[in-house]
């Protein structure tokens, strides 16, 4: 009996709170410095870290529920009004500190030395993004809009209501800058490796912006520009150091005015204008088996009256038109046309290419069209000088006529008719 005693008690397992007192005790007859290690690394790898993830998580929780429209409305027109002699109108729609913000009715006031009257108006501004996917290497604006803004700028007494707006501020001591000396580095070779995958999308869109001017003596305005950008990069990790890194581009694409014209009005005492302004530009890069970038570009005027002094000109029409395509891989340049006309006639009118264009240029150039009317320039020297002595006829052409060669020697054949 006494012996199956004695195998029960060995056989009975510790208890929770034995364990514990088992374990401290093994704790307490580690070295003192082996004890102030392990306390400092559970601090730097484990307290630490825990205690900023909880503070990030309850900030960015705090900031979502107390940012909400209204109160980022309210704190918007607060502080304007406290920085500038002005005020500030707005309609916060929505906003999210982790994905953006849509803001519509903006109306910018100057101050009582203009009349509070109106210096920027905006029918909607909008701010898209991805806060949480840029710690994956994912940086992505889906949209920024300024959609319809409107400025307008006034002159009173020598002084314009955009320097008055703002109030002055307390201006400090800049600090001296130290000249920082640069390190000689040797030319960088192979490619720029990435910790981790990166996609970038940015769409910027400006439409319908208008400007309007008015001085002590003169006033303009301009109305209609919209400009639009697009840049899409697919995820990539690794960058070339040559120009194979445009490879990393899926869509590159600048507009300027690509479905519509330009209205532009000056007056002064000293010239006057209203034309029809023809600007629309557009450069694409296109990422298929050959890389290469498009641009065309169309710059002028319709029906173009001015005034200088007191001369009165007929309306005329000029136009800038170009269409080219570069291929950076072969460094090449391809011109389908550039032109330039004047009352409807084609005055320079080219086409070709340039081959080794960033090195020593290389041309094949052809003029293929070349009108210059003379009769189209002679009004409007009778009413710049008053001379009508000379009467002009007949055409000048400068075609046909080729450049060849190297840029810094080159070949032209041909002459003027």
């Amino acid at each position: 009996a006494e012996l199956h005693a004695e195998q029960a008690v060995e056989k009975r397992k510790p208890s929770k709170n034995e364990k514990k007192l088992e374990a401290k005790l093994k704790r307490k007859s580690r070295p003192l410095p082996l004890r102030i290690l392990i306390q400092i690394a559970k601090t730097l790898f484990v307290r630490i870290p825990l205690t900023l993830v909880v503070i990030i998580a309850a900030a960015l929780l705090f900031a979502r529920l107390y940012l909400t429209p209204g109160t980022v409305e309210n704190l918007a027109k607060s502080t304007f009004n406290g920085m500038s002699n002005g005020t500030l109108e707005l309609k916060v729609e929505d906003f999210n500190p982790y994905s953006g913000f849509a803001i519509n009715n903006i109306v910018i006031r100057s101050g009582a030395d203009f009349n509070n009257e109106k210096l920027f108006e905006m029918e909607r501004i909008v701010f898209r993004y991805g806060f949480f996917r840029i710690f994956t290497g994912s940086i992505r604006f889906p949209e920024i809009g300024l959609y319809k803004p409107r400025v307008y700028l006034t002159e009173k007494n020598g002084l314009w209501n955009a320097a008055t707006l703002m109030k002055p501020s307390e201006k400090k001591p800049e600090p001296e800058k130290e000249e920082e000396k640069e390190e000689e580095t040797g030319p960088s070779t192979g490619d720029i490796e990435l910790p981790i995958s990166v996609d970038f999308l940015f769409n910027f869109i400006l439409d319908d912006l208008s400007v309007y001017v008015r001085g002590a003596d003169m006033k303009a305005d301009m109305t209609g520009l919209t400009f639009k950008a697009l840049i899409d990069v697919p995820p990539f990790k690794t960058i070339p150091r040559s120009v194979e890194a445009v490879r990393i581009l899926k869509t590159m694409k600048f507009e300027l005015n690509p479905e519509r014209s330009m209205n532009v009005k000056f007056y002064s005492k000293a010239a006057a204008t209203e034309p029809e302004l023809i600007l629309n530009w557009m450069l694409n890069f296109s990422n298929g088996d050959t890389p290469q970038f498009s641009s065309t570009l169309n710059a002028g005027a319709k029906r173009m009256p001015l005034r200088l002094q007191n001369k009165f000109l007929s309306p005329f029409n000029f136009l800038i038109a170009y269409d080219i395509f570069y291929n950076p891989i072969y460094d090449i340049l391809k011109i389908n046309s550039f032109s330039l006309s004047f009352q409807n006639s084609n005055w320079i009118r080219l086409s070709g290419k340039v081959s080794s264009v960033t090195k020593n240029q290389v041309l094949d150039i052809h003029m293929n069209e070349s009108r210059m009317p003379l009769g189209d320039l002679y009004p409007y020297y009778i009413i710049m000088t008053g001379y009508r002595s000379m009467r002009w006829k007949g055409e000048i052409s400068l075609a046909p006529r080729s450049v060849r060669g190297t840029a810094k020697a080159p070949e032209v054949d041909g002459a003027i008719n």
